[in-house]
């Protein structure tokens, strides 16, 4: 897993890819909306973030299509057991995830996850509640949601897993669950992190 922050040489990256975007910031131009993402825009109310979501969608189906070299509107995304997937032109996993400002998305060839979250109360409280430092927490945290997402498990079943990375990345494994990879990166205030079937070794 790469984490980028342009689309440029996307499509070279083997098994998955993900971004890290400032909407605000040069180079986040991203695709119009089509019907269908606007439709699920709508289905949440605005004050909920539906703005959010639709930038969001429009985010991920721009750099989703870098990826798979083909055009952005021709993308039909679907939602089955709880992962987002492209079904067409060709297949493959997604994951978003935003944070004000900030959005991480994901594309894979296999089912994946991603999460970010940014240093503030909330991570200061997840850290007093565990007896945990605000970094390791956020580490926590964020692999946490990213690998709920991997392998539609509870939180609390998937923080169990990361617990032992004591904030590292690295691989997981549970019973009945395949392999995952853990993979971490900053930006300014906050972290993303990345959940991801290893990729083979290549000779």
């Amino acid at each position: 897993m790469r984490f980028l922050a342009r689309p440029q040489a996307a499509a070279k990256a083997p098994g998955a890819c993900a971004w890290i975007v400032h909407r605000d910031r040069p180079g986040a131009t991203v695709a119009g909306p089509t019907t269908a993402d606007l439709a699920d825009a709508a289905a949440v109310p605005a004050a909920d973030g539906g703005a959010a979501r639709l930038w969001r969608r429009r985010l991920l189906r721009t750099l989703a299509a870098h990826w798979l070299e083909v055009a952005p509107r021709d993308l039909v995304f679907e939602r089955d057991a709880g992962a987002a997937r492209i079904v067409a032109p060709r297949r493959c996993f997604v994951s978003a995830a935003s944070r004000g400002v900030w959005s991480v998305v994901a594309v894979g060839r296999a089912r994946i996850g991603v999460d970010l979250e940014l240093a503030g109360a909330e991570i200061e409280l997840y850290a007093s509640a565990r007896g945990i430092a605000p970094e390791a927490a956020c580490r926590r945290w964020t692999a946490t949601e990213a690998c709920a997402k991997a392998t539609g498990l509870e939180l609390d079943a998937t923080e169990a897993l990361i617990e032992g990375l004591q904030g590292e990345p690295g691989r997981i494994c549970g019973a009945g669950l395949p392999e995952l990879e853990i993979a971490y990166a900053a930006f300014p205030g906050g972290l993303a992190a990345a959940a991801f079937p290893p990729e083979p070794v290549r000779a």
